[in-house]
């Protein structure tokens, strides 16, 4: 059997177009894009294309775009500029309960270091509540910090409302609205300028781009704690990496054409393995209240718990078979790390049961139908009680 890969949401595989073209342009564009020559223009033209390509798969100026080396990385710099300039006093970070540890921990060194970190609630969907929302802005807070899809269930936040409540607030009054959107681009539709949102983050390894490639929308101007170079106006130190931002505009461009097709391919995968994992006896899916086509939730994302049975003993089992899933976040992946699900109100049972099944763009029907006949086999096995 040829292995199955359901891991998307946390790398996926590299699109071997883009791999090819990476190879050429780090042997053939070597120069450093801040310095006068030939070589060191040709890398900058490039740099300076990608941004262009970028900002018209996003629908924003290409000015409020800068790289990075990764998700982690952008979101880090507006995190960390709340310890300089007029953020530095300010009283609080809202944060969602189900944000990745991108966020939550930078958070919760913020919190050590003297700007306190105020969780904010979801409901037992994974979706926040824009009345615990609401209720806190406005409090003081220099940050609100909430992702467009939680990269453990797929469940989608309401970033246009949130964006709304914060635009509601005096100019002196209104945090900055970071939204990590890393599982939402060429997932759903996400144009940061439309959606009014301060700053966003992207991935490149999520879209089939090399490692190492990140990007920052910034439509307010931060002051960040790193200094040097004045690569990328400053913001981001450190010399281009010219292959990687390459790479990165042209996934994010081909995954967001190819979006009105691929989400509806997505969708009809989907159905298929909710609809599969309720014939399975004992299966839940977390929510139990998503449907097999629901919009509130990507496509490409799904949590699904088999109690008596650990997730991690299922990974492995799954392994053995060649076919590739995760219990949750890849950055924390670990059994004591179950936070999203517990902020959802599942029990720690259910919690601890639970695995991530993310798709892509070449998943296949086929591969949907040996998967469900596997994890049936397994749980029928291998369950306690």
């Amino acid at each position: 059997m040829a292995n199955i890969y359901l891991d998307w949401a946390a790398s996926a595989p590299p699109d071997p177009a883009i791999v090819q073209q990476a190879a050429v342009t780090s042997q053939a564009l070597y120069g450093n894009p801040s310095s006068q020559h030939q070589p060191a223009r040709q890398a900058a033209a490039v740099v300076a294309a990608a941004r262009t390509s970028l900002a018209q798969a996003l629908a924003c100026p290409a000015s409020n775009l800068y790289f990075t080396s990764g998700g982690t990385e952008a979101a880090q710099l507006p995190l960390l500029s709340l310890l300089r300039g007029k953020h530095g006093s300010v009283k609080s970070v809202l944060v969602s309960a189900i944000e990745h540890p991108a966020v939550h921990k930078q958070c919760q060194i913020l919190a050590d270091l003297g700007v306190p970190m105020i969780e904010l609630p979801v409901d037992n969907d994974g979706i926040i509540r824009l009345d615990s929302v609401a209720d806190r802005l406005g409090q003081g807070a220099g940050l609100l910090a909430v992702m467009a899809v939680n990269n453990e269930t797929g469940a989608i936040q309401p970033v246009a409302e949130l964006a709304q409540l914060v635009g509601q607030l005096p100019p002196g009054r209104k945090p900055f609205f970071l939204c990590d959107s890393v599982q939402a681009i060429g997932k759903i539709r996400f144009e940061p300028a439309r959606l009014g949102v301060d700053a966003c983050t992207i991935s490149g390894h999520k879209l089939g781009a090399i490692r190492g490639s990140g990007v920052l929308y910034l439509s307010r101007p931060i002051q960040t704690l790193t200094a040097g170079g004045e690569q990328e106006s400053g913001l981001r130190p450190g010399t281009e990496n010219t292959a990687g931002i390459e790479a990165l505009a042209t996934a994010v461009a081909q995954s967001v054409a190819r979006l009105p097709t691929t989400r509806v391919v997505a969708e009809g995968l989907m159905q298929r393995l909710i609809e599969g994992l309720r014939r399975i006896s004992g299966a839940r899916i977390n929510p139990e209240s998503r449907e097999a086509i629901d919009r509130r939730f990507s496509s490409y994302i799904l949590n699904a718990a088999f109690p008596g049975l650990a997730g991690e003993t299922m990974v492995r089992l799954l392994d053995a078979d060649g076919i590739f899933i995760n219990t949750g976040s890849a950055c924390s992946s670990s059994r004591k790390e179950r936070r999203v699900l517990a902020a959802m109100g599942l029990a720690d049972d259910i919690a601890t049961a639970s695995v991530r099944l993310s798709i892509g763009h070449s998943t296949t029907a086929a591969e949907i139908d040996t998967v469900l006949d596997r994890l049936e086999t397994h749980y029928r096995r291998f369950r306690l009680g």
